[in-house]
């Protein structure tokens, strides 16, 4: 079992959706990876997490404790407003094992550049405010079959960069690019509730460059792979 309290998860008022600071899922992912990798032992292995599932939004409160059970079924996400109250499952992982990282796909073809800034306006005009620790992307390039960015820690804690899995903010950068992908292509914003498979390795130092290939994209959904 592996916890984490409200205060310890520095968010704050940089990530929000219609006003609530929300905990995203990109966290729950990594929250789940770690879990998995403190009980199986991983020695500089990634873990493959399959069909996770963001049951419901967590609104992060001072004192907020978040938890993650594994089991031979897979990982649970619970949050509980503090220590004393019971639990309530935000995110659910059916299947996690050790595997070495995949290759890299191809980055999409037909891409423009986009300026951050106006990411990031566009976002925020859809009712996702991003503030400066999960403004992440840099380098935007966008395209009718996805994206490429650049995603890169801002002035990250000397705890943050020393984490034995991807940062959530980092994982979460890939997550706004999928998202503003879908709005290139529909009037609808898009969130992610679901993730078919996830590779969560370790971090090498520096920025990352984020790719989103779109599968499928229609007026009701968006379906992509993230690397």
């Amino acid at each position: 079992r592996l916890s984490l309290v409200g205060s310890e998860m520095c968010i704050r008022d940089s990530h929000t959706v219609s006003g609530k600071v929300v905990v995203p899922g990109a966290s729950h992912i990594c929250v789940a990876a770690a879990a998995h990798a403190s009980v199986a032992g991983a020695d500089g292995q990634g873990v493959q997490l399959s069909d996770a599932a963001f049951e419901r939004p967590l609104e992060l409160a001072l004192g907020t404790v978040v938890e993650a059970t594994t089991s031979s079924d897979g990982v649970e996400v619970a949050a509980r407003a503090s220590a004393d109250d019971d639990a309530s499952v935000v995110a659910t992982v059916r299947a996690c094992a050790l595997v070495t990282a995949p290759a890299a796909p191809e980055a999409p073809e037909g891409l423009e550049t986009k300026a951050t800034d106006t990411v990031y306006s566009q976002l925020a005009a859809a009712g996702l405010p991003y503030g400066p620790r999960f403004r992440v992307l840099r380098d935007v390039q966008v395209g009718p079959s996805g994206a490429v960015a650049t995603a890169e820690l801002v002035s990250p804690a000397a705890w943050e960069e020393t984490l034995g899995f991807v940062h959530p903010a980092l994982l979460d950068g890939a997550m706004q690019l999928l998202v503003y992908c879908g709005q290139q292509g529909s009037a609808n914003l898009f969130l992610p509730s679901s993730v078919r498979e996830a590779f969560v390795g370790p971090c090498p130092p520096g920025p990352l460059t984020v790719i989103v290939r779109v599968l499928e994209l229609s007026a009701r959904s968006v379906e992509a792979d993230l690397t």
